[in-house]
């Protein structure tokens, strides 16, 4: 069900939209735009580090789930005063979620 995907990146990517059932491993990448999880699809994060530019994040569309294991989120540079977005989850707001 779930394709392994294994890669190391130092790259300043634009933005990643994940439409598989793929776990992500020891992938490390800088985002100038937004990780979009697409509906229906579970994505696996094992050791993984994520840098986002400002006003840039995750998207997890209605559906979708992302599980992150000893993974890391974070602003591009440590030395800059911005944030980036953070996690955003799409989803009914009268429907308990689990």
């Amino acid at each position: 069900m779930f394709d392994n995907i294994d890669r190391k990146y130092n790259t300043h990517a634009a933005g990643i939209t994940l439409q598989a059932n793929d776990v992500l491993v020891n992938e490390v990448r800088t985002l100038r735009d937004n990780m979009v999880i697409k509906a229906g699809n579970i994505v696996k994060m094992d050791n993984c580090k994520y840098r986002f530019y400002e006003n840039y994040g995750i998207i997890i569309e209605k559906g979708a789930t992302l599980i992150a294991n000893n993974s890391e989120f974070k602003n591009a540079s440590d030395n800059v005063p911005f944030m980036w977005k953070g996690i955003q989850v799409l989803g009914d707001a009268s429907v308990v979620q689990t």
